[in-house]
């Protein structure tokens, strides 16, 4: 049972983004009037039932565009429906929900990075200034 390929999460994802993305601060206006997925990349995992998949989503038309990264925390986790909301999207039966609402993917995704695991040609710019958070148990372990 592996994680479905990047595509078909962002596809699933595409017609909760709208929403999810008017809620978030780096939005402004409230919900954008056009959106498409410039991008989707599946961050390697070694955990069976959880991955990652980032998206670059482009807001926007013409020469008013705008790219926003869009962390997708992709599980297999059974859920509770009496106590747990639905996933904005599921493919085959795999949750897909926006990663910056749970704690830890975000930090299994420090920890990835902190560790130096390739994560699918993404890459990024180190910032002295910034300083990762320690790793515990179960902190966000995608491993």
């Amino acid at each position: 049972m592996t994680v479905p390929d990047a595509p078909r999460c962002a596809a699933a994802a595409a017609p909760a983004l709208p929403a999810w993305l008017a809620a978030r601060r780096w939005i402004p206006g409230g919900e954008p009037p056009a959106l498409r997925i410039s991008a989707a990349t599946a961050i390697p995992s070694p955990t069976p039932r959880r991955g990652l998949v980032h998206l670059v989503v482009t807001t926007g038309s013409g020469g008013a565009e705008a790219d926003f990264p869009v962390l997708l925390d992709v599980t297999r986790t059974p859920r509770d429906p009496s106590t747990t909301a639905p996933p904005p999207a599921e493919v085959d039966g795999w949750s897909i929900r926006p990663a910056v609402d749970d704690p830890a993917a975000t930090a299994g995704l420090l920890n990835l990075i902190a560790d130096g695991v390739d994560l699918g040609g993404l890459r990024g710019e180190a910032e002295p200034t910034v300083v990762l958070p320690p790793r515990s148990a179960g902190n966000g372990d995608l491993r």
